[in-house]
Formats: structure tokens, C-alpha cells, sequence
């Protein structure tokens, strides 16, 4: 992402009906999966951590560790999560195999041209016990400046992504769409942002704008909603893919 991206998500993401609805979708699909709260003694591993909210939220009461290569990023997550830290490539984890009791992956395996590599350190740190938790964006015709102004290199369809997990040697234990309302919404403004990308700055053409206080409480009390939706069966549609996964052959 650009540097200034970073000093704007550690604003927004506590609070920003984005950053929360993702992490209320993770929840209740973790909740479906029957994957109980972490304890005292499992490691917890955020790959590609950013600012820290998500292990702030899953990694409390366990071993947390952000992984990140950013310095602005980490920095930030310092301040947040009080975690173990560090700088490296999602590529090449500085873990040991089968040491990692949980993964998350949220919002990153789009910004890496090797994402298989990814995809395969993720399969190589896990426990065979272990769970790994991926959100990314989905589908490649809405591709907009807003990726551009995150640095993604790919919107994943479902089939795409389904591969990624099986050439790892991991399994879907759920894998569904998430943010389904946003997605007909979200294809008519990005379709605008294009048209007019050229007069935008960086920092314009990222959708992680600041809502008035009464729409980000209506939009974060509907992601609430898919939330709850999450928790008993998929989403038929959505502006994002998340998937549980296991290791194969568990």
C-alpha cells in the first residue's frame, strides 16, 4: 500500500464499518467451523498484520504474532496489539514448520505476484491441527483504482482461489463470498472511479473514505446482519472470498 495508507487504516480500522464487518464475518465463520477461542499456550499468526486490529481482536489470550513488511505498518501495531513482531516477506515466514496453531491471511495474497509461495508457507507453518483463516478480494472485472492505490496485483475469482488452497496441499473447511450487499453498490463506483482515475491522487482513489457517523453505524449494523447470516450457511455474492482451511488429508 502507499506509506499514507497505513497512518489512515490505523485510524479508521477499530471503527470503520469495513474493518469491523470483515472481522464480524471472520468471527462467525470461525464460530460455524466450531474453531473455539485460542488459549493461553497456541500460537496465533497474522501474516501481513498491518496496523494490529485483527490480532488485537483473535489473538487475545494466546502466543500473537504479526508478521508485516512494512515498518509504517508495524509500527502502528506495536501501539495496538501488543504482540510479538516482525518485519519479513509472506513468501518466506520466519517460523518454524508445523509451528503455528492458527493463521490469518486477511487482505494480503492479493498483493504478492507469487501468491502460490504464499499459499505454501502458509500449508508449511501450520500444525496438523492447525487453521488457516484467507479473505481477498474477488472478482477481476471490478478491478478499480482503489486496487491500484492498495498495490494488488489480482482480484480472485472463486475458481482461482479454490487452486491456490488445493496446489498448497490445504482443504476448505467453509469458503464463501463476504460483504454480498456491497457488491452491486461497489461495481457502479468503481466503474465511476475509473472513468475519472486520472484527476485522483493515491490517497483518492482508495475506497477507505470516512463515512458520516449515521451511515458507518447503519453499514456496520448491516455487515452485522451478513455476520449472523455467516454463521449458519454461505454468501451467494460478495465484493470479497473467505475461506477456513485445514491441512489436507486431516
Amino acid at each position: 500500500m502507499e506509506p499514507e495508507e497505513y497512518g489512515r487504516m490505523h485510524r479508521l480500522e477499530r471503527d470503520h464499518w469495513w474493518f469491523r464487518g470483515k472481522r464480524e464475518a471472520i468471527a462467525a465463520l470461525l464460530d460455524r467451523a466450531g474453531i473455539a477461542a485460542p488459549g493461553s499456550r497456541d500460537v496465533v499468526v497474522d501474516v501481513g498484520c498491518g496496523t494490529g486490529a485483527v490480532l488485537e481482536r483473535f489473538g487475545a489470550g494466546a502466543v500473537a504474532v504479526g508478521i508485516d513488511d512494512h515498518e509504517d505498518a508495524l509500527r502502528h501495531a506495536r501501539d495496538k496489539s501488543g504482540a510479538l513482531l516482525a518485519r519479513s516477506d509472506a513468501r518466506a515466514l520466519p517460523l518454524p514448520t508445523a509451528s503455528v496453531d492458527r493463521v490469518f491471511l486477511l487482505d494480503v495474497a492479493e498483493h504478492v505476484p507469487e501468491d502460490a509461495a504464499v499459499f505454501a508457507e502458509i500449508r508449511r507453518v501450520l500444525k496438523p491441527t492447525g487453521f488457516a483463516v484467507v479473505h481477498v478480494p474477488a472478482h477481476p472485472r471490478m478491478w478499480s483504482p482503489h486496487d491500484e492505490a492498495m498495490h494488488h496485483v489480482r482480484r480472485y475469482t472463486r475458481a482461482e482461489l479454490e487452486a491456490r488452497i488445493a496446489e498448497a496441499g490445504l482443504a476448505p473447511v467453509l469458503l464463501t463470498y463476504t460483504f454480498g450487499a456491497l457488491l452491486l453498490p461497489a461495481a457502479a463506483v468503481r466503474a465511476w472511479k475509473r472513468r475519472g482515475a486520472m484527476r485522483e491522487t493515491a490517497g483518492e482513489r482508495a475506497d477507505f473514505g470516512v463515512a458520516p457517523a449515521w451511515m458507518n453505524r447503519m453499514l456496520a449494523g448491516w455487515q452485522r446482519i451478513e455476520a449472523a447470516w455467516l454463521a449458519r450457511a454461505n454468501l451467494p455474492l460478495g465484493v470479497s472470498l473467505a475461506a477456513v482451511l485445514r491441512p489436507q488429508g486431516r
